[in-house]
């Protein structure tokens, strides 16, 4: 059910220097008048309370009228082997300037994902009852070998909050019997897991952040390619909640 929420928002992260991060992520926030079109409407901040205080942050985008994708990671806590409470999840299209927040119904994480806790299976699907605003942002399923993108999310800091949609660009390939996707020049944090990464080229995803590789000043983002088994999975949930296919 949809819901009218004003969300405080606080950073889990403890005291420190964040001042040169910020100065690397100036001119990369996407400014107000940018977040009504495309692809910015269609990608919003996730917020995943927990009991006893808990709680974490991500980032997502729609693909289907009444579907986000998001990183498995955001929906399962893989330290504890357990899924987070769905209920719980709530999704701000473009934060903070929604005027709704939708509190999701489902969630679909592949068995995978669950079984190997691996970035090429980290992927999943948040359900609602409701159409979300905002473009549905299609997916690439076999794009060049290599090439130039674009990564999106709500990357979190102390100073930060994570209340600015931040777009970074960079360069792909696709290593790991083309499984995974390897963004460089991504240096996104905490936070923007969960958003996707966009062929600069054809203008649809290719990937969605899921880790960094090499420690926090390598500047690699990696994501599960968007290869044929993740568009079938989501042709397949879009049938068995009967939605239109776009």
């Amino acid at each position: 059910m949809s819901t009218n929420i004003n969300f405080n928002i606080v950073s889990t992260k403890g005291e420190k220097d964040w001042r040169p991060y910020l100065r690397r992520q100036e001119g990369k926030t996407i400014v107000a008048d940018e977040l009504a079109n495309y692809p910015y409407n269609g990608i919003g901040k996730l917020f995943i309370h927990e009991s006893k205080g808990r709680h974490q942050f991500g980032s997502a985008f729609k693909v289907a009228p009444n579907v986000l994708m998001t990183a498995a990671h955001c929906l399962a806590n893989i330290v504890e082997e357990r899924a987070y409470h769905f209920s719980d999840i709530t999704y701000c299209p473009v934060f903070p300037h929604h005027n709704q927040a939708y509190t999701a119904v489902g969630i679909a994480v592949p068995d995978t994902y669950v079984a190997f806790k691996h970035t090429e299976h980290d992927y999943g699907f948040l359900i609602f009852d409701t159409e979300l605003p905002g473009n549905i942002l299609p997916i690439a399923p076999n794009p060049s070998t290599t090439g130039r993108c674009f990564s999106i999310g709500y990357p979190d800091s102390y100073q930060y909050f994570g209340d600015r949609m931040i777009q970074a660009y960079g360069n792909y390939d696709k290593p790991y019997l083309q499984k995974m996707l390897i963004m460089y020049g991504n240096d996104m944090r905490s936070g923007c897991s969960g958003g996707p990464i966009i062929d600069g080229t054809s203008g649809k995803v290719i990937s969605l952040n899921s880790s960094n590789i090499d420690g926090e000043n390598s500047q690699k983002m990696s994501g599960p390619f968007m290869r044929a088994e993740i568009l079938t999975a989501l042709e397949e949930l879009i049938e068995a909640l009967n939605l239109p296919l776009v």
